[in-house]
């Protein structure tokens, strides 16, 4: 990166110091990092990056019925006209709403505390973004985020968003729903980090910690590096290799 990049979480900190309306861009050497930021004094409008939850995905999660989401989709032509109509109605709450834009913009720093950025900043009036919904206080987003960032091993903060991963010609059948599971599966779909980050959706501290247990455990190593060999038992057969793993 150029000599006048900065701590990425930094220079979030920095622009919530200051008043008024402000995009804010952070740019990266994995361009997949690269984040955007709509602001408004200390508070986020919205934040867009390659790993933070669709707005559609964190929706479900929180509980809104997926019949429900879907025939709301068919009427409102924008994301604010979905989320009206779901707290309206009573499918959402105004807390859950809160809680659900705190979690996308905490999922969107985790990843980001460990890079140098170059910032790029456009103060002045800015109109709403369209997959703006409610405001969120960035002081109280970096500050969780960081907690979660200071417990990335090394290992873990190697990995980027681009990351893709490959396994051995075994079926991964212990736990096979829990997110380490699910982890594991995405993987042999195909998927980055950074889609699997969004799709599950899972914390990157979290993802992470998924992945590199699966890499230690030799059920999954990263694209480019070669196949897994064999293993074979006494009898000649390929044997499956069946790790512990977590229940959560």
């Amino acid at each position: 990166m150029p000599t006048d990049s900065v701590p990425a979480l930094f220079a979030v900190q920095q622009a919530a110091q200051q008043g008024g309306r402000k995009i804010l861009t952070l740019k990266f050497e994995d361009a997949q990092l690269n984040t955007v930021l709509y602001m408004k004094g200390s508070e986020v409008l919205t934040v867009r990056n390659a790993v933070v939850p669709s707005w559609h995905t964190a929706l479900l999660r929180v509980g809104v019925p997926s019949k429900s989401l879907t025939e709301v989709h068919r009427r409102s032509h924008t994301l604010f006209a979905t989320v009206q109509h779901l707290l309206d109605t009573g499918n959402l709450s105004a807390g859950d709403l809160a809680r659900v834009a705190h979690e996308r913009l905490v999922s969107a720093l985790v990843p980001l505390y460990w890079h140098m950025t170059v910032v790029g900043t456009k103060l002045g009036h800015i109109d709403d973004p369209e997959d703006f919904v409610t405001r969120t206080s960035a002081p109280s987003a970096l500050t969780e985020a960081g907690w979660y960032a200071l417990t990335l091993r090394p290992d873990q903060r190697a990995l980027r968003p681009s990351d893709r991963f490959r396994a051995p010609l075994v079926r991964l059948v212990d736990h096979p729903h829990t997110s380490l599971g699910m982890t594991w599966s995405s993987t042999q779909r195909g998927l980055s980090l950074g889609q699997i980050a969004r799709r599950l959706p899972l914390r990157w501290d979290i993802l992470t910690g998924h992945v590199t247990e699966l890499m230690a455990e030799q059920l999954l190593k990263p694209q480019g590096n070669g196949y897994f060999s064999p293993v074979e038992n006494a009898g000649g057969s390929l044997g499956v290799h069946r790790p512990k793993f977590r229940s959560a």
